[in-house]
């Protein structure tokens, strides 16, 4: 079993009894060590008289959680400013303030020119550097990342070295304080827990990556393999950390519009290169044109891997279906074939991505291979709701911005036998200047299409469905409704036995009621203006009955 965690000791053989990690931390947001720490120790730059001789043992970053003697790190973000909040950690005992300006406090004040970076350091510094008691796999670029987070775990729990998880779905899972650990001190797992609810994460701040770090690393754990959102890499929440590689899958554009625009969007993300350690390595997606050029730049040794042009490892479609896809993936001299349970450019590469990575630390290609076949990419990855031979085949696929849908429905165009209908629910995370390329998109790569609104835009929904109109050429085809079940209803009316029917967004909290509405048990949950077929003929002529209308788009047109 593994040691308690007050026994744990680091690589340095330093105890970390005395360390606050685990759910105290999380709960404190602060961090302490019996070590003092140096603030000459953080790799920047310290400004402020008596820098040299400053010793602390703990640290907050909110003025309501500081205790006496902690160091006081001012943090400056969109949520607030934290130097405004200085005079109220002295008075709960601060012993200095670390600021990226100088202000009035009776306590020492130094200067550091990124708080938020240095605050990420303090954290991994107060817990001994957890990061250098695993070996630490980064996953970041534009999509993909979860899929490839799941690969590679599932790799390397094939090859017998089960690792640590920090994705958008699970929060350091497996739980490292329940692993069991073998006589050797290797980590043991009877099952492979479910992911967590997604909404149920915790935010990710430097306290808990550390927690989780410092947690794996004591309970037996090699490796962690880690999502680095460009969100976070942008607010510097993964400073400290210290990779060994860097899964980098793509640049594409800030469809989401949480960055201002695509560079530095594209900055964000590549921001994961500098928590390399000296010896990281990077792997690389050479179907990515932006991912090319970059590679030039890097100090770092690289592996690409690629479907569509040249990489180190390379994959090469022999066969694809509506429900899977047969690849040859040729490593050097090697060739090995791989099954995959969902078609699909995106899902190719991302196993290229895992197969690569699973290369690069020695495991040989037949392991590999089987880990990928046992893996699944991230929920929501074509997963088929309807039953066989019970009307048209009907999808749920998570795509919400526009290079994914515009993926998923090339792969479905390819490989379904009839046509293809979309049910395309706009999300609240596309930004409006990219709703109209969505309108485009889903024109071009669907024969029908109804067009609705996450539940969060339900309140503003001829706006935001006006904006995916504008990228249209022919607004007459398709249907647009706010409700996504409503829409959908309409499609199943119109859709044949073989045609394929896919519905793309955010529709978790729909899921339930969609798959009771595709196997045909759902109506009663839908308002009266789409009842059955024989009540009211079809759903284009329900218009005068009870509840919201569906809309076509004339008269979308004319309502807004």
């Amino acid at each position: 079993m593994a040691e308690p965690l007050g026994q744990a000791r680091s690589r340095s053989g330093r105890p970390r009894d005395s360390i606050a990690f685990g759910k105290e931390a999380e709960e404190m947001h602060q961090l302490s060590s019996p070590r003092r720490i140096a603030l000459t120790e953080l790799p920047m730059t310290v400004r402020g008289s008596g820098v040299e001789s400053f010793r602390f043992g703990s640290c907050s970053a909110a003025w309501r959680q500081v205790e006496p003697d902690d160091l006081f790190v001012a943090l400056a973000s969109v949520d607030g400013d934290g130097h405004d909040d200085i005079e109220q950690a002295v008075a709960r005992g601060a012993s200095a303030i670390l600021a990226e300006r100088l202000v009035p406090a009776s306590v020492p004040v130094f200067v550091v020119e990124d708080t938020r970076e240095a605050y990420g350091h303090l954290c991994h510094l107060l817990a001994d550097r957890p990061s250098r008691d695993l070996h630490l796999i980064g996953v970041a670029g534009s999509s993909g990342k979860t899929s490839v987070v799941r690969l590679i775990e599932s790799v390397l729990r094939e090859a017998g070295r089960p690792a640590a998880v920090a994705s958008d779905e699970r929060w350091f899972v497996p739980d490292p304080i329940d692993a069991s650990i073998d006589d050797e001190g290797y980590e043991l797992l009877e099952n492979d827990p479910a992911p967590n609810d997604r909404d149920a994460l915790p935010a990710p701040t430097p306290p808990r990556i550390v927690s989780g770090l410092s947690d794996a690393a004591a309970c037996g754990f090699r490796h962690a393999v880690l999502e680095l959102g460009a969100f976070e890499l942008a607010r510097r929440t993964w400073a400290g950390t210290e990779l060994d590689v860097v899964v980098l899958t793509g640049l594409t554009e800030d469809y989401r519009g949480r960055h201002n625009n695509t560079a530095n969007y594209r900055k964000a993300i590549r921001r994961a290169l500098g928590l390399l350690r000296p010896d990281g390595m990077v792997i690389a997606n050479a179907d990515c044109p932006h991912v090319r050029q970059l590679l030039d730049e890097l100090p770092f040794p690289a592996l690409t891997y690629a479907l569509r042009s040249e990489g180190a490892i390379e994959g090469e479609r022999l066969e694809e279906t509506a429900w899977d896809q047969l690849v040859a993936v040729r490593a050097g001299c090697e060739t090995i074939p791989l099954r995959l349970t969902r078609p699909g450019d995106h899902v190719a590469e991302n196993a290229l991505a895992a197969i690569t990575l699973g290369l690069s630390l020695g495991i040989d290609l037949p392991t590999i291979v089987r880990g990928i076949e046992k893996g699944e990419p991230a929920d929501g990855t074509l997963e088929t709701v309807s039953r066989f031979g019970q009307g048209p085949r009907v999808l749920l696929d998570r795509a919400t911005l526009p290079d994914r849908v515009e993926a998923t429905l090339d792969t479905l165009r390819r490989t379904a036998a009839g046509r293809v209908w979309c049910v395309c629910q706009v999300d609240k995370s596309l930004a409006q200047e990219h709703r109209s390329s969505l309108g485009s998109l889903v024109e071009r790569h669907s024969d029908r299409a109804a067009l609705s609104v996450a539940p969060e835009l339900r309140h503003r929904a001829l706006p935001v469905l006006h904006d995916v109109l504008d990228g249209y050429e022919r607004e007459a085809r398709d249907l647009v409704s706010p409700d996504t079940l409503k829409a959908l209803a309409w499609v199943l009316d119109q859709a044949d036995e073989n045609d394929t029917v896919v519905v793309i967004g955010a529709w978790e909290q729909d899921r339930e009621a969609i798959e009771r509405l595709v196997l045909g048990n759902g109506r009663e949950l839908l308002p009266p203006m789409v009842g059955p077929r024989a009540a009211t003929g079809s759903v284009r002529e329900s218009h005068d009955l009870a509840g919201p209308r569906i809309l076509k788009i004339d008269d979308f047109r004319r309502s807004a």
